[in-house]
């Protein structure tokens, strides 16, 4: 009765299972053991429950990459940032989502991705190969959450100043932006209004205004205190000080006055009355 073979000499190699060349074979009796390392599903998917998709794609990318596979690994790293693409967008367009809905989504997303290599790390182990250290993991995790930090923070720079309305300075740490249809004319020509109307100077330092269009109207935003908005001993004020920029600023055309708080957002708005019904 034969017995079955027995190896007599290990080949350790750090080359992929799947070589991209053909290669001589081991010598008979010889077992090929991988010096390469791959991240388990464990890892992967406590990683990316952790931290989020784009680690653990990165390392399914990597398992596939290890294993001579630069096709798939291609692939997972592409379909990594789509899928992140995708949960950033469907969180800015629908924010009523449950805040575990998306983190689940992506987490059954990297499984997905992950179950594809289950055979390839199986048959990795049992050829003696190592699964990487799960400080290696964490640190792929710890990477990836400080890239998606710095991307956010990035677009939220970015977004900030793309959003924010060109401005005037009238000197004095005053200024007037413009926004709405109103153009740089406009937010001088009300600073130079407002400049000698004396209203800076009773505003304290850095007076912020504002100067669009609603409809046929100019509009002056002011950012005033909060009392402004409820106090109705200052209407007349106001009032006159439409007419002021409308006869010094617009020729006579109709001037509306906001009155806005710090985030530029209305609070009352007066409505043009022309000189004879005032």
């Amino acid at each position: 009765m034969s017995e079955p073979p027995v190896p007599t000499a290990i080949v350790r190699s750090g080359a992929p299972a799947v070589a991209s060349e053909p290669t001589a074979p081991p010598p008979d009796g010889a077992t090929v053991v991988p010096t390469y390392a791959l991240y388990s599903r464990g890892q992967i998917g406590l990683v990316t429950f952790l931290t989020g998709p784009i680690a653990g794609g990165w390392m399914i990318a990597h398992n596939w990459k290890r294993l001579g596979e630069p096709r798939k690994h291609r692939t997972v790293l592409v379909g990594t940032i789509l899928i992140t693409g995708l949960l950033v967008a469907v969180a800015l367009l629908v924010p009523s989502l449950p805040s575990s809905a998306l983190p689940l989504a992506g987490l059954c997303a990297v499984f997905g991705l992950a179950a594809q290599q289950r055979y390839a790390f199986d048959d990795h182990v049992q050829r003696g190969g190592r699964r990487a250290s799960n400080g290696r993991a964490a640190a792929v995790g710890l990477i990836s959450v400080a890239i998606v930090l710095a991307v956010v923070f990035a677009g939220a720079i970015a977004v900030f100043y793309a959003t924010q309305a060109p401005e005037v300075d009238i000197g004095g740490g005053h200024m007037v932006r413009y926004s709405a249809g109103a153009t740089e004319r406009d937010a001088r020509a009300v600073g130079s209004a407002l400049d000698h109307y004396s209203y800076f100077g009773h505003s304290g330092e850095g007076a912020a205004v504002g100067v669009r269009r609603d409809g046929t109207h100019h509009v002056v935003e002011l950012v005033v205190i909060d009392r402004a908005f409820t106090d109705a001993s200052l209407i007349p004020i106001y009032r006159e000080l439409a007419s002021y920029v409308s006869d010094n600023g617009f020729g006579g055309e109709p001037v509306d006055i906001w009155l806005v708080d710090d985030e530029w957002s209305p609070h009352k708005k007066l409505a043009w009355l022309a000189p004879h019904s005032q």
